[in-house]
């Protein structure tokens, strides 16, 4: 009896050696999400995206978002949406109130910025719970709401996961 569990425990430790033998490198590795350059180099890019976050915070709501007044479509969660325009000033907007959103019951998100041709500029949406709002007698808890722009580094990684907005 004693012959065949030490037997086993060999075959076992054999098995678990050539396992670890034949693994070369991680398991999961992905790309980073890849920036994409200006069809017309005399143009720029603006990126708006909004990652998977803590709880799904408003995951069943979004935002309509505003390109200097021009619609740019709607903010979905795990989603990204981008423009190509011409270098310039501009105003990037989040709003509830189009008909392209739905459940956004919050202020206005504004970023004002210039554009230079063949630049790309990222902004993330975030919707998070207010940590201050979190009391027992308080009822229910508030969100905090964010456009905040992102360096091109950070974006990429942040983004690899989302797909474009329809």
């Amino acid at each position: 009896m004693i012959k065949s569990l030490i037997g086993c425990c060999a075959l076992l430790l054999l098995a678990l050696l050539i396992g670890c033998q034949s693994a070369k490198g991680p398991a999961y590795a992905q790309e980073p999400f890849a920036v994409a350059k200006p069809k017309n180099p005399n143009n720029a890019l603006v990126y708006i995206y909004r990652t998977e976050q803590a709880y799904r915070a408003k995951s069943r709501s979004w935002p309509a978002v505003f390109l200097n007044e021009q619609p740019l479509g709607a903010l979905k969660y795990n989603r990204y949406l981008v423009a190509e325009v011409p270098p310039g000033d501009y105003i990037l907007a989040a709003t509830g109130f189009s008909k392209a959103s739905h459940g956004w019951d919050f202020a206005d998100k504004e970023a004002k910025f210039k554009l230079q041709a063949g630049h790309v500029r990222f902004f993330e949406l975030t919707a998070k719970f207010d940590p201050s709002s979190n009391t027992m007698l308080g009822g229910r808890m508030k969100f905090l709401v964010y456009l905040t722009p992102v360096a091109s580094e950070d974006a990429k990684y942040a983004m690899y996961e989302l797909h474009r907005a329809d």
